[in-house]
């Protein structure tokens, strides 16, 4: 009985040894607060809400010795208000990779975030993503960087079906990134809104380049998403789409400033005038007023040149649209932060977005103002990082 313990006893311990290789933790972020939305001729919303992304995930590495490591990560989004998964239902949907890393480099395999999206995040006044206007009317326009892509697959910033390669680091400071999502989902032959037409996807490239050193940050990506045709139910070629997003910060200590400016080409007589680029870009600042409390200040503008229809809300369907017709737009934001703890803090903050012409851009939820109106949103919440 005693050897039978002994052995027992000797087989727990080389399992946790075994388990310990093995690194695995489970993270997220909670936010919840109360928002107040108006838009111009549209009756004022209110109710719960969040001023960011809810998340869970799970992540780990095992070292796989000689300066070798391999790596997961597993990412989901949450509706905490009514406990509802997020990002179109999928149980990952946010992240779902596997990595491989050593004095090559790393290279990552799956559904991954976009190589602009940290950057976008990186070099926005607010920490609250919801109070972005700069993403907002990214996201609402179809820029595929920090927006919502330009199909039903590669879409919310984030790509599918993608390898990326991060090169080891060459010199103190600076990060070199190349990322392909490939185009695994061939049109039928309804094409683009046809029956059976889902699923669809765009290659996609990317390039991105980053320095980060005493105090001074800056950014270049680079996307250049793939050309596609539709079949004759909606008669929509779709020619390559390309942008470019430049970011930079520097930080004085007392105060922090920053700003973006994002470029979108697209090659298409349909959805605009070739050669047409539309714009977004944003200033701001961040600056802590004690050691717990910080504010943000943003101004930002949306500049659609020639392109006045049909890249909205990331779907197939609404490719070459002559029934979604969008005007510039600008708009500024504010935010006040109190941490409570490292992990938790509580939050004011206040957004607008004004368009021009016959424009009906929103803010996030808040409901489509009449055209040329604006709309605004008021949160203040608490945020949990776990």
């Amino acid at each position: 009985m005693q050897k039978k313990l002994i052995a027992l006893a000797v087989a727990g311990l080389a399992s946790s040894a075994a388990f310990a290789q093995s690194n695995v933790q489970i993270y997220g972020l909670l936010d919840l607060g109360y928002r107040v939305g108006t838009a111009s001729g549209k009756q004022t919303t209110n109710g719960i809400a969040s001023a960011s992304s809810n998340l869970w995930g799970l992540k780990g590495t095992e070292d796989l010795g000689n300066g070798m490591k391999a790596g997961f990560v597993l990412e989901g989004g949450l509706a905490t208000d009514t406990g509802d998964a997020a990002t179109g239902g999928k149980l990952f949907g946010r992240q779902s990779y596997l990595s491989l890393s050593g004095g090559f480099g790393t290279v990552l395999v799956g559904r991954f975030n976009t190589l602009g999206r940290a950057y976008v995040i990186k070099f926005a006044p607010s920490p609250y993503s919801a109070v972005d206007t700069a993403s907002n009317l990214a996201t609402a326009t179809g820029f595929t960087i920090a927006g919502n892509g330009a199909d039903t697959i590669n879409t919310g910033a984030r790509v599918s079906n993608a390898v990326a390669y991060v090169l080891p680091t060459l010199v103190d400071g600076v990060t070199l990134t190349a990322a392909h999502a490939f185009h695994e989902s061939p049109l039928n032959t309804a094409g683009f809104g046809g029956a059976g037409a889902t699923n669809q996807s765009f290659s996609v490239n990317e390039l991105s380049a980053g320095y980060d050193k005493n105090g001074l940050a800056l950014a270049y990506v680079y996307h250049n998403v793939g050309a596609i045709s539709g079949g004759a139910a909606n008669a929509v070629a779709l020619g390559t789409i390309q942008e470019h997003f430049f970011g930079g910060s520097y930080d004085f200590g007392a105060v922090k400033l920053m700003g973006s400016y994002q470029t979108r080409e697209v090659d298409n007589a349909i959805l605009g005038s070739a050669g047409s680029k539309d714009k977004v870009y944003q200033i701001g600042a961040s600056a802590p007023l004690t050691a717990k409390d910080t504010v943000t200040l943003s101004w930002s503008k949306l500049d659609l040149g020639n392109n006045l229809q049909g890249l909205a809300g990331g779907t197939v369907a609404n490719l070459g649209s002559t029934t979604t017709t969008w005007n510039d737009a600008t708009g500024w934001a504010a935010s006040y932060k109190h941490d409570l703890s490292k992990r938790t803090n509580m939050y004011v903050a206040y957004s607008r977005i004004k368009n021009s012409g016959t424009g009906t851009l929103s803010l996030g939820a808040t409901s489509a103002p009449t055209a040329g109106g604006s709309s605004s949103s008021f949160i203040a919440g608490m945020q949990h990082s776990f």
